[in-house]
């Protein structure tokens, strides 16, 4: 239960973040945000932009250790928490190489939309997901 409005305030928090930065960015005013969020009003726009990039790690290392968390509860295997941080460190590289290939390509877009697809992953329960079949499955196929 807890994944799931933990997902719901992520999305609700960097909804009214991003909107204020597209204020911000092109004077256009037309998307409100919420009276909670007059806090960001006191930074300018490089000061948000540069800090979103630590909120999105914030949000990729609780939905990490949530993973973990929910991992150690179901499984009684030590193998949840490499397997776990495999998995997460993969996609966070993936993403941090289209990122990067972005930055030095004529056509930056792309890749960034690429890397922020790989990184939503990581701020979802979706790697969860994935993982609790497949830990259960490599767990009955080592027992046979």
């Amino acid at each position: 239960m807890f994944i799931i409005l933990f997902g719901f305030f992520r999305d609700y928090f960097l909804s009214q973040y991003n909107n204020y930065l597209y204020q911000l960015y092109y004077k256009d005013a037309e998307y409100k945000i919420d009276s909670e969020f007059n806090f960001l009003k006191g930074f300018n726009y490089m000061q948000l932009y540069y800090a979103k990039f630590f909120i999105i790690a914030f949000f990729c290392t609780i939905y990490y250790l949530i993973t973990l968390f929910t991992l150690r509860l179901l499984f009684t295997e030590k193998k949840t928490f490499p397997i776990t941080t495999f998995f997460y460190s993969c996609i966070l590289l993936i993403s941090l190489i289209f990122y990067l290939y972005g930055k030095m390509a004529s056509d930056s877009e792309k890749f960034y939309e690429l890397s922020r697809t790989f990184l939503a992953l990581l701020q979802s329960p979706l790697l969860l997901m994935i993982l609790i079949p497949a830990i259960k499955l490599g767990t009955k196929t080592n027992s046979n």
